[in-house]
């Protein structure tokens, strides 16, 4: 589906453990995105590019967000990270200029480099405890 410039909406179903780097790369019109519990890993520029993605829930069950999985989602103004969640890759959300606020769950581990640059916009990292 990479670069699928008409693609709106992706529910990636029940079963699914990972989706492979770059599926849903510069799918400029894809607005939003359902992971399926059973997915592990948000793998490398799954979603690079992608936009008009407004919000994504990360599964409790994702335990690494790959490097630029997210980069340059410009309307992504609402990230859910769930326990469970360990290393938020480099670059993951780097170009994310519409997001706000990002709460941080305990168990991740690490943030790689540039994982949340540039993000001008955000008044706010939340680290839960």
């Amino acid at each position: 589906f990479n670069s699928c410039t008409n693609l709106k909406s992706v529910v990636i179903p029940e079963g699914v453990f990972e989706v492979g780097e770059n599926a849903f790369s510069i799918c400029i019109s894809l607005e939003s995105v359902t992971l399926p519990s059973t997915i592990t890993v948000v793998a490398s520029e799954l979603f690079k590019g992608c936009e008009s993605l407004k919000s994504i829930v990360i599964p409790a069950g994702v335990e690494r967000i790959g490097s630029s999985s997210f980069m340059g989602c410009y309307s992504l103004s609402e990230i859910t990270l769930n326990e469970g969640l360990t290393e938020i890759g480099y670059d993951a959300f780097n170009g994310c200029t519409g997001l706000k606020n990002v709460d941080i769950p305990n168990s991740v581990t690490e943030i790689l480099n540039s994982a949340l640059k540039p993000t001008k916009k955000i008044f706010g990292l939340i680290f839960l405890i």
